[in-house]
């Protein structure tokens, strides 16, 4: 499905029918005065993506909640 543009005057008449849209894969990009201001994209998409491009990415090797950033700042001084 294309991403349709609607003025914020017809998503503000239109908005449950517009969100039932996108719940079934719609994109719509909301404009005022011709210019864009929102996208409105099915929620699931953008979880995907995001968690997927950066699962591989993100390892930890210490304890992140008691983690002593004091040595770090030694050189600084």
């Amino acid at each position: 499905m294309e991403t349709i543009h609607v003025g914020v005057s017809e998503f503000k008449t239109k908005a449950l029918e517009l969100f039932t849209a996108v719940s079934e894969g719609g994109e719509y990009v909301v404009t005022k005065h011709g210019e864009p201001i929102a996208n409105v994209v099915p929620i699931t998409k953008n979880i995907e993506s995001s968690q997927g491009s950066l699962a591989h990415m993100l390892e930890t090797s210490e304890d992140i909640v008691e983690f002593d950033s004091s040595t770090m700042w030694d050189v600084l001084k």
